[in-house]
């Protein structure tokens, strides 16, 4: 076997080495970082800790009181907060079925700090979709918030456990533009700590029923 053939054999291999390396790179999914899963599980945690305190121990008066004609009750606060809490994990579902798109990223617009900013700044306002407008869809006020406290624990597990490549699928949301996966999780408990905020505003009217 001649020195030539050897080496244009060990040419080839190699470069096919390399091809595949790199292939496998491009391919690669992006898994989340120790530190992006601490990051949004204590973001989970802690507006799920606000919620529980937000609305404990309400009376039925309370939770119907409406501070003007155009404005939600608190029960609906809790029953938007549901709805949309429930459809989050839906939308990561959804986009975790698409291909992949990397070069999407440079569409986004807004950093995990921007996203919170906005999303709890009561002076931006937004009509909510039809599908989150509250309509009495849960049989009573504990339905909804065990459905919300259930649906929150199975995302923050989800997010502790998970390999999906939530970095590299995006979906555009109103108030923010284009986000990743992960980012959408960020928005979820930013979503939650707005209408947080909005029942303690509720809680602040002079009228607001006192507990007898």
């Amino acid at each position: 076997m001649s020195r030539n053939f050897i080496f244009i054999l060990i040419l080839l291999l190699s470069l096919a080495f390399i091809g595949s390396s790199f292939l496998l790179r491009k391919g690669k999914q992006s898994v989340l970082t120790s530190e992006e899963r601490t990051f949004l599980v204590n973001l989970l945690e802690n507006s799920l800790t606000k919620f529980e305190r937000c609305v404990a121990d309400l009376t039925e008066e309370q939770l119907a009181f409406r501070p003007a004609k155009n404005q939600w009750t608190i029960a609906e606060c809790i029953e938007h907060i549901c709805l949309a809490e429930l459809r989050f994990p839906q939308i990561v579902g959804e986009e975790l079925q698409k291909p992949a798109e990397p070069a999407r990223r440079k569409k986004i617009k807004v950093n995990n700090e921007q996203i919170i900013r906005r999303l709890t700044n009561r002076r931006w306002r937004a009509k909510a979709p039809e599908i989150f407008t509250p309509s009495g869809r849960f049989a009573t006020i504990e339905d909804a918030k065990n459905t919300f406290r259930n649906q929150r624990l199975q995302t923050i597990n989800y997010v502790l456990t998970t390999n999906d490549d939530l970095r590299n699928h995006f979906w555009r949301h109103p108030a923010t533009g284009v986000v990743d996966l992960y980012q959408t999780m960020v928005l979820m408990s930013a979503h939650l700590e707005r209408h947080l905020a909005q029942i303690e505003e509720i809680k602040a009217y002079k009228s607001f029923p006192t507990k007898k």
